[in-house]
């Protein structure tokens, strides 16, 4: 099996001292965070970037189903978490991390490996995947809230994952008017992954997403999500155009 052209570019490039790295959580567990966070592997190594991805051992059997076997020969290592210390795992790993040009951290919806990222490793890209029932917005509202108690001046971003993109805007606006009014936060509208049943057998079939996710309207959108962040964390004169071109505003 031979990715194609258009998804993989040459690898290569000398190893960067500066961390990059991109936390992808969930507000509740099944809003995706996973599958998400193997999108954003995907398109930082269709970028022809050394890509690292990380998560819990609990995940680890999908995110290599995901990815694929030949994840690494196109750009993507895979490394585990520990199941107790994140802050030391995170310190284990910080050799292989800066060996690689994005790190992309799969933290689920457990605010301890969040909180470790963003604090240990001083990441501040996060991106909050869930849905639009009100349960779901309560619980972006409270990781929101929890992470902005421990670690400050993050780029937060809210994704909404197998939803309507009109609903996903709209639950955005209800997110961030709250953040606003009680925490003083600007929140941002990373976009909405729309339903898609095609994707969903695709990964029950166990085909991995390298090969496709651009297939399908859902992997496209996710895939373009990923590719603008990814942009702006590895280029820091983009992140103005970022900010004003994807606004939750809009």
């Amino acid at each position: 099996m031979s990715a194609p052209l258009s998804l993989f570019g040459r690898l290569g490039g000398a190893n960067t001292s500066e961390l990059h790295a991109v936390v992808v959580s969930a507000a509740a567990q099944g809003a995706g965070a996973t599958t998400v966070a193997a999108l954003f592997a995907i398109a930082a190594a269709g970028d022809a970037r050394r890509t690292l991805l990380i998560g819990s051992e609990d995940d680890s059997a999908r995110r290599l189903a995901l990815i694929g076997d030949d994840a690494e020969a196109l750009g993507i290592r895979h490394a585990v978490l520990g199941d107790s210390d994140r802050r030391g795992s995170f310190r284990r790993l910080a050799p292989l991390m800066r060996d690689h040009d994005l790190v992309i951290i799969d933290a689920g919806s457990r605010l301890d490996t969040v909180a470790a990222a963003t604090v240990s490793l001083e990441a501040r890209h996060l991106v909050v995947a869930g849905n639009t029932d009100p349960g779901s917005l309560a619980a972006s509202y409270a990781m929101v809230k929890a992470i902005d108690e421990r670690s400050r001046d993050l780029i937060i971003e809210l994704l909404f994952n197998q939803q309507d993109p009109s609903r996903g805007a709209d639950a955005c606006r209800a997110v961030q008017s709250a953040a606003e009014r009680f925490l003083g936060l600007d929140l941002r509208y990373a976009g909405t992954i729309p339903v898609d049943e095609e994707l969903r057998a695709a990964i029950l079939a166990a085909s991995p997403l390298p090969f496709a996710a651009d297939r399908f309207r859902a992997g496209q959108a996710g895939l373009q999500v990923a590719s603008r962040v990814i942009a702006e964390v590895t280029t820091k004169s983009l992140a103005t155009h970022a900010a004003r071109q994807h606004s939750w505003r809009d």
